[in-house]
């Protein structure tokens, strides 16, 4: 997807307290919105979702902050490069080291820290078991969450869960085949690897979430959109995701790699990598 380019403008929360988007618009890609030229070098004005303002990292010589606008709200075009600039890209942001090597310059104006799991203690997003019961801690509600197995004849299994998306740390069961899948609520049961497996899909997105059926598939689904629809930032190790159809969910980055980060660069999209060890 294209990462739109936001604005002067603030934006508001996306779902509940405390769940907000970037407040600056530097660096983020978009569809449409403003463009203008840079004042001192080569680089394009911001662009916004339709709102436009003083964009990311230019190819200008000179600092294009200032340079003029034009175009009207709501455009359409693709995205647009912008005038941040001045002599180098990590004006833009800090710099740190990749797990290739090679620095990197995050963007600071995606990646947030807004104390979401400071009431959790140790308990993390990815979650453990106490006993038959599921226990995580909750982007949403800021606290812990439990899915109790036992109440569901189940035992719980908590992990590194694989990269293809499906989320595996939960409570699983008996024997299954593709039949047995099925929604019952907000819970979603999956057979996998051959055992039934269930998630909540209030963990990833929300609590306004449900599973649903989608395409002979089961899926989770919510119902409270997110305000900034294409835009996704870092939130601690979380990957954070308002998209295309205004829907907020999150991906884990502990849940795929050993004390995994999210990591946004200046230029691209958030994405989780293994934090480096010394």
């Amino acid at each position: 997807m294209r990462i739109a380019l936001l604005s002067m403008l603030c934006l508001v929360a996306c779902v509940g307290p405390g769940l907000e988007p970037p407040e600056r618009g530097d660096n983020l890609a978009g569809a449409g919105g403003l463009s203008g030229s840079g004042g001192g070098g080569a680089g394009a004005g911001g662009t916004g979702a339709g709102a436009g303002g003083a964009a990311g990292l230019g190819t200008g010589g000179g600092d294009s902050r200032g340079g003029g606008m034009s175009g009207g709200l709501g455009g359409t075009g693709g995205a647009v490069t912008g005038g941040q600039g001045g002599a180098s890209p990590h004006d833009a942001g800090m710099t740190d080291s990749g797990s290739d090597g090679g620095d990197i310059v995050i963007d600071e104006s995606r990646d947030l820290d807004t104390g979401w799991s400071d009431a959790c203690g140790s308990v993390t997003h990815n979650g453990h078991c106490a006993g038959a019961v599921f226990e995580y801690c909750d982007y949403y509600s800021r606290g812990l969450k439990q899915l109790d197995c036992g109440e569901l004849g189940m035992t719980c299994q908590a992990g590194l869960q694989p990269g293809d998306g499906v989320q595996t740390n939960g409570c699983v069961g008996a024997p299954c085949t593709a039949q047995d899948e099925r929604c019952e609520d907000n819970l979603r049961v999956d057979c996998r690897d051959g055992q039934l497996l269930v998630t909540d899909c209030h963990k990833t997105h929300g609590p306004a979430s449900t599973c649903e059926l989608f395409e002979e598939n089961i899926r989770c689904a919510t119902a409270e959109p997110c305000d900034t629809p294409s835009v996704l930032w870092c939130d601690r190790e979380l990957k954070v995701i308002c998209d295309e159809e205004s829907t907020l969910h999150v991906v884990d980055c502990q849940g795929h790699a050993e004390d995994g980060r999210c990591v946004v660069a200046v230029g691209g999209d958030p994405y989780c990598e293994p934090r480096e060890t010394e």
